[in-house]
């Protein structure tokens, strides 16, 4: 906040410094400068505040400057919004600086650079530009004031001449009046009055001269003859004042008119005294006003718009011009006249709004010598301003075509600067794009290579599997182990397989080789039992926390590939936690807003989040926010289709410095749509069937004979489908049933081996079984019966019978 203020100060404070010349326009004239370079260096915000301090300050009654005009305001308001929103994005804002010396960043120096060439080649000549107007504003004041100095001087001069003339002729009638009194003046009237005619022939500025006695009443008058006797002036100002003052001190009145006359007139006066000192009357020579303004209407000549005055020095209004005389006289002691005729000042200047009509005026004054009149001249400061503003287009004439066409060429530059920048970037982004393709082809052939590696592993782990699984069901019923009955050793192998089958089909969905093979889970049981697992995965600094609400349905994924997506995001989140934070697995029923019968799963982190940017393009195969060769971008798409999948969806929030969450949703199991069952057949205890088992591998081959021999069937073996084909047609063997695997050497595998008997032999059930997953799909996608090695005795003979009594029901 200081630097607003700080700012703010400089600005106005910078204005009031030019208030003797600029009073109350341009209140804003530096502050709009001020804006802008805050905008540029220090942030929008800063800029927004100082603007808001500038206009507060420019309202406030008590400091100025002060402006009253809402227009002037709103312009200013509007102009700094601007500056503060538009500049900081013109220059400040671009993507972060690429390593240093790369091509790159090169373009990206070159582009700041023209930045800052396009302000500071508006800003500095427009600051230029304020600068000389403000000059030029000083120039035109002080050019104004020497004006008005001359005019007033003159004036003066003229005042001066005029009264030194009517004071002579004042004393030239009390010397011709002598020491008579009233009588004998009255007698000697026509002589005194052809005299006095004679005395002003010449004199066009005299009004009329007049003798009155010590009531006010006239006795001769150059303007009558006989004097009009009715006339009294007892009541005017000047009489009174020589009735009051005794002495020989000259009086001048302020602008009268003359009732014997009607003209307007200013009167010197000078008292007359009988031979004992008391007052005898006065004598007066009265001035046309119109005199006055007749000369300082040529002076407006030489000085346009400007208005000259006579006041006496107690504020009284002599002459006028242009305009009419006010009605009131100067009375306040704070007007800067005033002071001056209050301090006996012989001359100054002053701006001030005008007593007469409030117009702020430039005004300059200087005292006649010898008398206790002013001559006052004023212009508007409107009529200066307009001058300057004259002088202002002028010069805006001749540099504002140069700085657009500066402005425009460093813009022009830049364009093109930043046309370059974007294709460097766009190819360099190309290449980005072009190298993570690449990076995720070469893991993708990775991952073929791994999952055919995987495949085959998995194919004979299953195998191996199928003869421990096999044996172990052979060692309960041939030693008599009796249904329920412990067995440890037993138990024990039965749970290493069932390990290893969940640990093969795991590899299996890693190296994208699964067949997705559906079946409830319950996250109540299945989510706790990977804690272990991804606690392995996190290091010390991140807390992890698992909950899953009881009333939470259960749900129908492959729990290969549900488990492989927990574990994808749990990688994600440690990864955006290189500090520590805090891990979140849960699992509820959906909202109401996400849809009915919903399951919801969610991992969540306080990691460093993403970029809002790049939240459309989290779900995109082969895209990844992590470092090049820390990501292949395909763990959050494995999220997504393991979601479509299921019926459901993937959602991921995110914020930078907030962390991340991803929903999985999921349709609850009591809302998955299922085949109606079908009837069961239990099993009987002996099938009694005659079988040809096709198997390639020995061991897993005379396991299952054995196996299959306990359950009553009789059992014919065969290493392979071609083996298969020539029992069947060259020996004509007779069987109920075929069990086969599906990869074999040979021409044929075992898929191949069902297709034949299906069209030749449709009286032969055929159920097939597997070890490797690779060729499922296209087993499943032809309606054939697959059961995965190894497989339960149970199931093995439950598909068996199904099988058979599919082929009996069929004939």
């Amino acid at each position: 906040m200081a630097v607003p203020i700080l700012a703010a100060l400089v600005a106005m404070g910078g204005r009031v410094a030019l208030g003797p010349w600029l009073g109350d326009s341009l209140p804003f004239v530096f502050a709009l400068p001020i804006v802008a370079l805050l905008a540029v260096g220090v942030g929008t915000a800063a800029a927004a505040t100082a603007a808001l301090l500038c206009a507060a300050w420019a309202v406030l009654p008590w400091l100025p400057p002060v402006t009253d005009q809402p227009v002037q305001m709103l312009v200013f308001l509007a102009s700094a919004a601007g500056l503060a929103w538009g500049l900081p994005r013109i220059v400040g804002t671009r993507a972060p600086l690429p390593d240093p010396g790369t091509d790159l960043a090169v373009h990206h120096r070159v582009v700041d650079t023209l930045r800052w060439i396009v302000l500071l080649a508006a800003l500095l000549p427009t600051l230029a530009f304020v600068g000389i107007a403000a000059w030029l504003l000083q120039v035109r004041a002080e050019e104004t004031y020497a004006q008005l100095d001359r005019a007033v001087r003159v004036a003066a001069e003229h005042a001066d001449k005029v009264f030194e003339t009517n004071e002579m002729l004042l004393r030239r009638v009390v010397d011709a009046l002598g020491n008579d009194d009233d009588a004998r003046l009255t007698a000697r009237e026509r002589v005194l009055h052809d005299r006095l005619v004679a005395m002003t022939a010449d004199l066009a500025h005299v009004q009329s001269i007049w003798v009155n006695d010590a009531t006010g009443r006239p006795l001769i008058t150059n303007r009558f003859f006989p004097a009009p006797r009715g006339l009294d002036l007892s009541d005017r100002e000047f009489f009174r004042w020589h009735r009051e003052h005794p002495g020989r001190e000259l009086f001048i009145s302020e602008a009268l008119v003359g009732r014997a006359t009607g003209d307007v007139f200013s009167d010197l006066s000078l008292r007359r005294d009988r031979p004992d000192g008391s007052f005898a009357g006065m004598v007066s020579v009265g001035v046309y006003v119109k005199y006055f303004a007749d000369f300082h209407a040529g002076l407006v000549q030489d000085v346009p718009g400007a208005t000259f005055s006579l006041l006496r020095s107690d504020g009284r209004w002599i002459s006028r011009h242009p305009g009419s005389l006010p009605d009131a006289a100067l009375q306040s002691p704070a007007h800067p006249l005033m002071q001056a005729m209050a301090e006996d000042r012989p001359a100054g200047r002053f701006e001030h709004p005008s007593s007469v009509d409030g117009t702020p005026r430039l005004v300059a004054f200087r005292k006649v010598d010898g008398y206790p009149v002013y001559a006052v001249g004023g212009i508007a400061r409107a009529d200066m301003l307009a001058h300057w503003r004259r002088d202002v287009a002028l010069l805006a004439a001749i540099v504002v075509p140069l700085v657009a066409g500066a402005v425009l060429l460093a813009w022009v530059a830049l364009r093109r600067a930043e046309q370059g920048l974007l294709a460097v970037e766009r190819l360099q982004a190309e290449s980005a794009q072009r190298l993570r393709v690449e990076a995720a082809l070469r893991q993708s052939q990775k991952l073929e290579a791994l999952g055919r590696l995987t495949g085959g592993v998995a194919h004979d782990f299953n195998n191996l599997l199928t003869v421990v699984n096999n044996n172990a069901h052979l060692l309960r019923r041939l030693g008599g182990v009796a249904a329920g009955a412990a067995t440890p050793q037993l138990d024990a192998i039965d749970r290493a397989v069932r390990t290893g089958t969940q640990l093969t089909r795991q590899l299996l969905a890693f190296s994208r080789r699964q067949v997705v093979h559906a079946e409830p889970i319950r996250l109540q049981e299945r989510l706790p039992e990977l804690e272990v697992i991804v606690r392995s995965l996190l290091p010390p600094g991140i807390a992890f926390d698992i909950e899953v609400e009881p009333d939470t349905a259960d749900i129908e994924v492959d729990r290969a590939e549900l488990e492989l997506a927990i574990l994808n995001l749990v990688g994600n989140a440690r990864d955006a936690m290189p500090d520590g934070g805090t891990l979140r697995l849960r699992a509820r029923p959906a909202d109401a807003a996400d849809g009915p019968s919903r399951v919801l799963i969610e991992v969540s982190d306080t990691g460093e989040g993403i970029p809002a940017e790049l939240l459309e393009r989290v779900f995109e195969p082969f895209f990844s926010t992590k470092p090049r060769g820390q990501g292949t971008g395909l763990g959050l798409a494995q999220v997504r289709e393991l979601c479509r999948a299921a019926g459901g969806e993937a959602r991921l929030t995110s914020a930078p410095g907030e962390g991340t969450t991803v929903s999985m949703l999921f349709p609850a199991l009591d809302a998955v749509r299922r085949e109606p069952a079908r009837a069961v057949s239990a099993p009987p205890p002996t099938l009694a069937l005659r079988v040809l088992l096709v198997e390639d591998n020995a061991d897993v081959a005379a396991a299952t004979q054995e196996l299959l021999e306990t359950m009553g069937c009789t059992v014919r073996r065969v290493g392979d489908a071609d083996a298969a084909h020539r029992a069947l047609e060259g020996e004509a063997l007779v069987v109920d049933l075929v069990l086969s695997d599906i990869a074999m050497p040979g021409s044929g595998d075992g898929i191949v081996l069902a297709t034949w008997l299906r069209a030749n032999r449709p009286g032969i059930g055929v159920v097939l079984m597997t070890g490797y997953a690779e060729r499922l799909g296209r087993a499943t996608e032809q309606g054939l019966v697959v059961l995965l090695k190894p497989c339960e005795p149970a199931a093995l003979a439950q598909a068996l019978w199904d099988a058979h009594r599919a082929v009996v029901q069929a004939r």
